[in-house]
């Protein structure tokens, strides 16, 4: 009888730190380890709750719409919640009610840290059907491999490599360039422009976010934060309409059999 007492008090301690795993409150971090950060909308598809979870309480059958990897601009470093580009985006007209949206992206992080972390962080989160029900993977990163050295070339190759292996899992790839920034100069940025060159030309994603292009001199205030580097609240509007344009896009061109017809895709918002 004892032996029973003690088995159920440690199943439910065991399901009590599960269920308090699935509901304590999203934490921003800077390094470490990634936390999904669940944005899916209410039901009245307005107010968005950012909620922590893991990879394996995602539903089988819960397709996501949207999933961000990358670096601190992916992560909306040093906004509030409400003025990320994505909770941004996820409430306008072409995201808005169309299921969980992720943001797994990390400040400080490079493209080999997202090739490592990819198992863990973003397949888990693939699409569980194919058909009419895309789950959209948008790439941002890139500067702090320029700034440790990077070359574009070789940036370019671990990129390209990632993009065909999540297409390979199904997922629809929105890659993208990579903004001007003040710790990014002479050679490094040389670097940048040829990167974000490369990635234009590229046969090897559906869609193409054109930050480069989207957004004006880093020194704007009104897009930048105080260091140039990091997004504000009037990139991240920018940023949002033109996701929202990108999946309109999709959706309208659902037929058609090269999505490089599609005019998002050029960045052309």
């Amino acid at each position: 009888m004892k032996r029973l007492v003690m088995m159920a008090v440690l199943l439910y301690s065991v399901a009590g730190f599960a269920q308090n795993a699935r509901t304590s409150p999203a934490k921003e971090t800077d390094a470490g380890t990634k936390q999904y950060v669940d944005l899916e909308a209410s039901a009245d598809g307005k107010d968005i709750t950012p909620n922590s979870v893991t990879a394996k309480s995602v539903k089988a059958n819960s397709v996501a719409s949207l999933v961000v990897e990358g670096a601190s601009n992916a992560a909306g470093y040093g906004l509030a919640d409400a003025d990320k580009w994505d909770v941004k985006a996820g409430a306008l007209s072409n995201l808005v009610g169309r299921g969980p949206r992720y943001n797994v992206a990390t400040s400080g992080h490079t493209i080999g840290n997202i090739v490592a972390d990819y198992a863990s962080q973003v397949y888990p989160l693939r699409p569980a059907v194919t058909g009419n029900t895309p789950t959209y993977l948008v790439v941002i990163v890139g500067h702090n491999d320029i700034t440790v050295g990077g070359t574009s070339a070789a940036m370019f190759a671990s990129l390209k490599a990632y993009w065909l292996q999540a297409k390979a899992d199904g997922f629809t790839v929105i890659a993208a360039t990579i903004s001007r920034s003040p710790r990014i100069t002479g050679q490094k940025d040389i670097e940048r422009i040829g990167y974000n060159a490369l990635i234009r030309s590229s046969n090897d994603y559906e869609y193409l976010l054109d930050l480069d292009s989207l957004l004006p001199d880093n020194l704007d205030m009104s897009f930048f934060q105080a260091d140039g580097v990091h997004y504000g609240a009037g990139a991240t509007s920018r940023i949002a309409q033109a996701l929202n344009a990108i999946i309109g896009s999709a959706g309208s061109q659902a037929s058609t059999p090269n999505p490089r017809s599609i005019t998002s895709r050029r960045g052309r918002h």
